[in-house]
């Protein structure tokens, strides 16, 4: 049973992951593309405005006819010999509204199986996506666990990046706060090898507020939450070293 624990952990956090981020593209890729549909359908009723109906025309009698024809007969000829062009009115705002809500009725009929489509779609992707990303990282690194994993980056970084950890856990660099060390030392001192508690650490910090007060002790908390942070690097390296060499 406790083997069992730490792949039902892991497989906790990688299902919450792969949760959040199928969510996430679930829901922006449909949006994503209703509103390029949206767009296009709106572009191409712009475009393309719906024409006006046509006019309405009378059927006309024989006595209209012939009153047509006279006055066709004695209709002077245009003086101007430029031609005459025939403007066609602009569309009016009535037009564009409607095939603009033509246009949208029409985007959203099909809104749903687009949906469905998309989010089928970013399921899958999401799900083979995350499947590949935790195994090729897990044949990588050798670690199938989360505990091993923390210990084989611990391991990486104690190895590879000496120096980034020296500029993170720097000794005192000017007189201010070498002479605030001084002052802490008198209160203790805890190396790697030896074992640091909570309750002597109460006992040195009781000492240091009744002799300093409140300056002092906190100079005095901030060294043994060091203290507390070192032992339990030192305890962290050792067990990645073991690790590393009970895997080779």
């Amino acid at each position: 049973m406790a083997d069992g624990e730490p792949d039902r952990g892991v497989s906790k956090t990688w299902l919450s992951i792969s949760v959040v981020v199928g969510t996430s593209l679930a829901i922006g890729i449909p949006v994503l593309m209703l509103r390029r549909a949206k767009a296009a359908s709106l572009k191409l009723a712009l475009d393309n405005p719906s024409a006006a109906p046509p006019p309405r025309r009378a059927v006309p009698s024989s006595s209209s006819s012939q009153v047509a024809r006279s006055q066709h007969r004695i209709r002077a000829l245009p003086t101007s010999n430029s031609p005459n062009h025939k403007t066609s009115p602009p569309p009016s705002d009535w037009d564009t509204s409607s095939s603009l809500l033509a246009a949208i009725s029409n985007s959203t009929a099909s809104n749903a199986l687009l949906a469905g489509k998309a989010f089928l779609i970013a399921t899958t992707l999401v799900g083979v996506g995350a499947f590949a990303f935790v195994s090729t990282v897990q044949y990588l690194t050798g670690a199938y666990t989360v505990p091993d994993f923390a210990r084989r980056m611990r391991y990486l970084a104690d190895k590879h990046l000496t120096g980034l950890k020296s500029r993170i856990y720097r000794g005192p660099e000017n007189e201010e706060e070498r002479k605030a060390s001084r002052e802490a030392v008198p209160f203790g001192s805890v190396n790697e090898e030896e074992e640091w508690s909570w309750e002597e650490a109460e006992k040195r910090l009781k000492k240091a507020y009744d002799e300093g007060g409140f300056t002092l002790w906190s100079k005095v908390a901030l060294r043994e939450l060091e203290a507390e942070a070192r032992i339990e690097r030192a305890r962290r390296r050792r067990e990645s070293v073991e690790a590393e060499n009970a895997r080779s």
